[in-house]
C-alpha cells in the first residue's frame, strides 16, 4: 500500500467508532441509491460492496434481500470489523483497486468511497470482478460538493474530487459497456460551522496530504459563521451541499 492509501486506511480505522453517529448524509445517500435501483438490485444474487465503511449498504440489502449473497470490503481494518459486527456479512480487508474476487460477482455496489482511490484503476478492478453483463452501481462526490464552505473560505483544503465531466469522460473511455454518470444535489444542515468540521473529522475524511494549513485560528469558526450569514442571508442554519455522481452501466 502506498503512503496515501495507508493514511486513508488509518484515518477511517480511527473513525470507526464515531462514524455512524456523524455519517447522517452518507446513510441518506445509501438509502436513495438502493431505493432508486431496486429493480436492478433484485436481479443480482451475488453482490460485493466496496468501501463498505461500517456496513450501511450491507445492512440495508440484508434486510431487503436476506436470500442474496453479499460480501463487504474495505481498506480500513476497523471499518471492516465494524461492518461485520453490525450485519454479520462476510467482510474482506481489501483495496478497491485490487479486489480479490474474479469473474463471479453479479453486482458491484459502492457509496461515497471511490473518491478515495483512482477511478480508472478501480473500474479495471471492478471489471475483473464482475461476471459478463454484471451490474455496476456507485455513488461518489464531485468537486462541486461543499460549495458553501469553499465560497466563504477558498483556502480550506479538501481532498481533490473529480468533476462530473471528468467522471463521465472516464466512464466513456473505460472498457465497460454502457457505463455512464448522472448527478444530483443533496443538502445537509448543521447547527454550526464547527459541527461541519467535526463531521469530517469523525467520519475519517481528513486531509491526506502533508501541506500545512494554518487557517484554524482562534476566531476561525466565528469568522466563518459571519461570512456564511453575509453570503447566504436567507439560510437560517448552516447548510452544506454535496453533488453526488451516480455511476452505473444499465
Amino acid at each position: 500500500m502506498n503512503n496515501y492509501k495507508t493514511l486513508v486506511a488509518q484515518d477511517f480505522s480511527k473513525a470507526a467508532q464515531t462514524y455512524n453517529q456523524y455519517a447522517i448524509l452518507q446513510k441518506l445517500v445509501v438509502q436513495k441509491l438502493i431505493a432508486d435501483h431496486r429493480n436492478i438490485i433484485e436481479k443480482a444474487n451475488y453482490i460485493i460492496d466496496i468501501g463498505c465503511g461500517t456496513g450501511f449498504i450491507g445492512s440495508e440489502l440484508k434486510q431487503l434481500y436476506p436470500q442474496k449473497q453479499i460480501i463487504q470490503t474495505d481498506i480500513a481494518t476497523k471499518m471492516a470489523i465494524s461492518a461485520h459486527q453490525s450485519n454479520t456479512l462476510p467482510t474482506i480487508i481489501s483495496d478497491m483497486e485490487n479486489l480479490p474476487l474474479i469473474n463471479n460477482i453479479d453486482m458491484v455496489i459502492s457509496s461515497l468511497a471511490i473518491q478515495w482511490g483512482n477511478l480508472n484503476k478501480t473500474l479495471l478492478s471492478i471489471k475483473k470482478t464482475l461476471k459478463n453483463h454484471g451490474y455496476i452501481l456507485i455513488s461518489t462526490i464531485t468537486n462541486k460538493s461543499f460549495y458553501e464552505i469553499k465560497t466563504i473560505n477558498p483556502n480550506i483544503y479538501f481532498e481533490p474530487a473529480l468533476s462530473y465531466n471528468e467522471i463521465q469522460k472516464i466512464c466513456i473511455q473505460s472498457d465497460i459497456d454502457n457505463l455512464n454518470a448522472n448527478t444530483y444535489i443533496i443538502n445537509q444542515t448543521y447547527p454550526s460551522i464547527k459541527d461541519i468540521f467535526l463531521m469530517f473529522k469523525y467520519i475519517g475524511a481528513r486531509k491526506k496530504n502533508n501541506t500545512n494549513h494554518s487557517y484554524l485560528g482562534k476566531n476561525f469558526f466565528t469568522d466563518m459563521e459571519q461570512k456564511y450569514q453575509t453570503l447566504f442571508p436567507n439560510k437560517k442554519t448552516y447548510s452544506m451541499s454535496w453533488e453526488i455522481a451516480i455511476i452505473k452501466n444499465f
